[in-house]
């Protein structure tokens, strides 16, 4: 076990203090509008922040980390993209606009509106079926990371899961989106000072140069240049685009900041402060695992274990504490 009392003490303090603000929530919910799309009364910079924060997860994390360290900085391209398409919704209103103005309250429902009743249930099925296919798999790698950080033994993996997956029911469950609201602007301070504590002490470690040089040696001109790299190269810009546009109107976390807006304009307004906030979500990940295959100086293993094995030899007590309640402070764990 690599934590301390103290790291369990923050840790434990920041859970109960998001689980109070979720149960608060149940009392500002009077009705279907209220729970489901808080009243449609979110303003700008909080609908900002609550999708900022409903887009990050510790699998967010994980993977963007995972390309940090196997590709590079050419990985970078990947983070710029899906900001780009938030800046593009959030100045255009395509789409997001026209949900807002049609007040939705779901997806499926625009189908039903569009389409027919028919297209609603198969919309809401296929919805419901790429819902539980995400735990397939989310669940074990943010699992992963806390046990490797916080040494707790693999083989409680199950239990780490069931934990996370429970507090998050209870509070939704109870309080719908008030209490998402409530707990996404709790968490979204304590994750940024958990990122920026991350960077340092990662940058500390491992050092800005050696990072420079391990990829350099590893990848050459690859490791620099996506458009050169294989992997990448403007087929992938292409596709990740068309993914992304759609991700971003139609992925229900998404789509219901669009919904729970104070306006269509305000809509707008919070998808152009997401594109802005959200190249810190991926590149700063990615940066970590740069530093984590620097530091490692080319251990064997995966290459996604890499950030937390690291985080668990250089994070200091108290320090490791307050990461761990940044990282458990992602909206969507």
């Amino acid at each position: 076990m690599t934590f301390s009392l103290l790291d369990w003490l923050l840790l434990s303090l920041f859970l109960l203090s998001t689980l109070w603000l979720g149960l608060l929530g149940k009392r500002y919910v009077k009705g279907s509008d209220a729970f489901l799309v808080a009243g449609r009364s979110v303003g700008q910079y909080l609908g900002a922040i609550s999708l900022v924060s409903t887009e990050i997860g510790i699998i967010t994390y994980m993977y963007y980390a995972e390309m940090g360290a196997i590709y590079g900085f050419s990985a970078f391209l990947a983070g710029l993209v899906p900001a780009a398409v938030y800046l593009f919704l959030g100045s255009t209103g395509f789409i997001i606009k026209r949900f807002r103005e049609m007040e939705l309250v779901t997806i499926p429902e625009y189908f039903e509106r569009r389409y027919g009743r028919g297209v609603r249930v198969l919309g809401g099925i296929l919805m419901a079926i790429g819902g539980v296919l995400n735990f397939g798999v989310f669940p074990v790698i943010e699992a992963t990371f806390l046990n490797i950080v916080t040494g707790i033994p693999r083989e409680h993996l199950l239990w780490t899961m069931v934990f996370l997956m429970a507090a998050v029911l209870l509070y939704t469950a109870l309080g719908g989106m008030v209490s998402v609201l409530l707990t996404n602007y709790f968490q979204y301070i304590v994750l940024v000072l958990a990122m920026l504590v991350i960077t340092a002490w990662m940058l500390w470690g491992a050092g800005w140069t050696p990072a420079v040089e391990s990829v350099s040696e590893r990848l050459g001109e690859k490791g620099f240049n996506p458009f050169v790299h294989p992997d990448f190269g403007w087929n992938f810009l292409l596709w990740q685009v068309l993914i992304w546009l759609a991700v971003l109107t139609c992925w229900a976390p998404v789509a219901m900041r669009a919904f729970a807006s104070e306006s269509p304009e305000v809509s707008k307004k919070v998808f152009r402060w997401t594109g802005l906030i959200f190249l810190g979500r991926a590149l700063l990940p990615m940066l970590w695992g740069i530093l984590a295959i620097a530091y490692m100086k080319g251990a064997q293993g995966p290459a996604i274990e890499a950030t937390p094995r690291m985080l668990a030899e250089v994070l200091p007590i108290g320090i490791k504490g307050l990461v761990v309640a940044g990282m458990l402070a992602t909206g969507r764990l």
